[in-house]
């Protein structure tokens, strides 16, 4: 969260772009580590807390900036995640050294690193980047729709209904997508819901609880320069 504080206050907008593109990354890589949290019975994963801050990031532009220029902070992720997906598969496709020195040991090593990371299935690709793009126009349209109702009042609520939605959205789409339409491995829809489904609504939810003093925070400070559009 203070990242993005930081980049509102020095950068505004186009800081906020910047930090949309640095995160949607940064959680399409953290997605592959999870550690255990007090009062969940299943693992997070890291990646779900980098992204969640996407819906905040989102609600702030169109907060301070308008809906269109949310809208084309989301395609910025949009674009640049599935750009990185392809360049480090390319990458990661091109032949390795083979091992016949120290030095090119390092560098095997190194390849198999990042065949590891750099290389996804179909299913969890095309789903996170479906969910991604669905999700964050749903938050942003929502966002922006009670904004016009409640005439700018209710910051929190606005704030914590839209990317509540949005977050709802995010984590049904991904995994029925990523574990029901797309996967070759057999999971039961029952282990989908209670397993990935519920656990990653419930941790999302907080940290949007948690978010919603930074958005005050980063509206008084940001100074706005483009006047709201409208419907």
């Amino acid at each position: 969260m203070s990242m993005i504080i930081l980049f509102a206050r020095f950068l505004g907008k186009e800081g906020l772009y910047v930090y949309s593109v640095i995160a949607i990354i940064t959680s399409n890589i953290q997605v592959l580590k999870a550690i255990n949290l007090y009062g969940f019975e299943y693992p997070v994963p890291l990646g779900d807390i980098v992204f969640t801050s996407l819906f905040l990031v989102g609600d702030i532009i169109t907060e301070c900036w308008g809906k269109e220029a949310a809208q084309k902070g989301i395609w910025l992720g949009f674009a640049s995640s599935l750009m990185f997906s392809i360049i480090m598969l390319i990458v990661v496709g091109m032949q390795p050294l083979s091992i016949d020195s120290v030095t090119h040991n390092f560098f095997v090593k190194s390849h198999d690193a990042m065949a590891l990371l750099f290389t996804p299935s179909f299913s969890i690709l095309a789903a996170s980047l479906v969910a991604y793009f669905v999700s964050l126009w749903f938050d942003v349209g929502i966002f922006y729709v009670m904004k016009i109702a409640l005439k700018d009042k209710y910051l929190w609520l606005r704030s914590f209904f839209a990317s509540s939605i949005g977050i709802i959205v995010d984590v049904v789409v991904f995994n029925m997508l990523a574990w029901v339409v797309f996967s070759v491995i057999s999971i039961s829809f029952e282990t989908v819901v209670n397993s990935y489904v519920m656990n990653m609504i419930k941790i999302r939810i907080i940290l949007t609880i948690l978010s919603i003093p930074v958005f005050y925070f980063v509206k008084r400070m940001v100074v706005v320069k483009k006047p709201i559009d409208l419907i």
